[in-house]
């Protein structure tokens, strides 16, 4: 018997302007060939200590490749905390505060390793103005 694993990801995020809902996204997104090789990796008993800690916010608006191995002009922070939410399924949630990177035109977010290898990567429809009155919450669903 063959079983073939397939990651899914799902990128949620609400913004919120002045406190008052704007934009809710759901959107799937794109596993990147250096997040396959890490769940390979860490299922060969390799590299046990990379695990998912991170999220970015980028400006590079083009579209997602499996072979993206970065996000552009990135702002990381840590991600807030995970659930395991089902099944095969690991929620990593994330805040992107009214203080926090002002400025930046994101265009694209991206899941990132512990060891600095994007896991995952999402580009925005429309690129989005972040200012001190912008705050996101979100969690980047993963599912095997």
């Amino acid at each position: 018997m063959k079983t073939k694993l397939s990651l899914k990801g799902t990128l949620v995020y609400k913004i919120f302007k002045n406190n008052i809902l704007i934009e809710e996204v759901i959107e799937n997104n794109l596993v990147v060939d250096n997040g396959r090789n890490l769940i390979t990796h860490f299922l060969a008993g390799d590299n046990l200590a990379d695990f998912i800690e991170r999220v970015a916010f980028g400006t590079n608006g083009s579209p997602t490749n499996n072979t993206d191995s970065q996000i552009v002009s990135a702002f990381v922070k840590p991600i807030s905390g995970f659930d395991y939410t089902g099944v095969g399924q690991v929620r990593f949630n994330w805040e992107l505060l009214p203080t926090e990177n002002n400025g930046m035109t994101i265009a694209e977010f991206g899941l990132i390793s512990s060891n600095g290898l994007l896991f995952a990567r999402r580009v925005r429809t429309t690129p989005l103005y972040k200012e001190s009155d912008i705050h996101i919450m979100g969690y980047w669903m993963i599912a095997l």
